[in-house]
């Protein structure tokens, strides 16, 4: 496909690379979240366990960030997705739920490729 917008392809990386950071960034969440309840269980002598449950929050972004990897993977290739637009809206979403600053920034740059003209145009014809 030699017709592909240069700005879909774009969209595809950054959206590739916002995905990688809400992988890194759930990571990092699991980390504090663990050694909070961790503290919590400690000082209150096991009663503070149920805050392990917490640990589940993370699980948002790492799927978010293997969803938006696939997506992007395929949008760098070429390949015309009716899901990309959607997947990076979500990921807009969870970015800011989880206050995550640069998955915002490279999801309001993908969405602005996505937005353009002859890209919503390429992906009407071919999507």
């Amino acid at each position: 496909m030699s017709d592909v917008p240069g700005k879909y392809k774009t969209a595809g990386t950054t959206m590739m690379v916002a995905g990688i950071f809400n992988i890194l960034w759930s990571i990092f969440l699991g980390v504090v979240i663990f050694m909070y309840a961790s503290l919590l269980a400690i000082s209150t002598l096991g009663l503070g366990c149920i805050f392990y449950a917490c640990m589940l929050w993370p699980l948002i972004p790492f799927a978010m960030g293997i969803a938006e990897i696939v997506i992007g993977a395929q949008a760098m290739q070429g390949k015309p997705l009716s899901s990309t637009k959607l997947t990076s809206i979500i990921g807009l979403v969870v970015g800011v739920i989880n206050m995550s600053l640069i998955p915002i920034i490279l999801e309001i740059v993908t969405l602005v490729s996505l937005n353009d003209d002859e890209v919503a145009g390429w992906l009407e014809q071919h999507g």
